[in-house]
């Protein structure tokens, strides 16, 4: 008896996105550098909670705590790299031009 559905073909070279993950590295320098904070609104914090919604909850280094929303560059596809968990230190950026509101965090 003749049968319409055909095996698939055996996957020898790898997954789905086995090459974009190669090819992310062609032609890169081998070391990147570490950025450190230079400007007035930026310094280093410790992250002692995730909250959730693209947002943790860090202390910083003057004592305050401050809840911090993580950009669209650490999150999704490009988390590979530059995972955010409990106690890692991270640089943060001050929003100098948020006001906070009464009795919340200022981010």
């Amino acid at each position: 008896m003749f049968s319409y559905y055909k095996t698939m073909v055996r996957n020898n070279k790898g997954g789905k996105r086995a090459k974009g993950m190669g090819r992310k590295y062609v032609g890169a320098p081998t070391q990147r550098k570490l950025r450190t904070a230079t400007d007035d609104g930026e310094f280093y914090a410790a992250v002692t909670k995730m909250l959730g919604n693209a947002m943790v909850e860090v202390k910083g280094l003057d004592g305050k705590d401050r809840i911090c929303v993580i950009r669209q560059k650490f999150r999704g596809r490009g988390k590979r790299d530059n995972t955010i968990v409990l106690g890692s230190w991270i640089l943060i950026g001050d929003r100098e031009w948020e006001t906070p509101k009464e009795g919340h965090l200022p981010k």
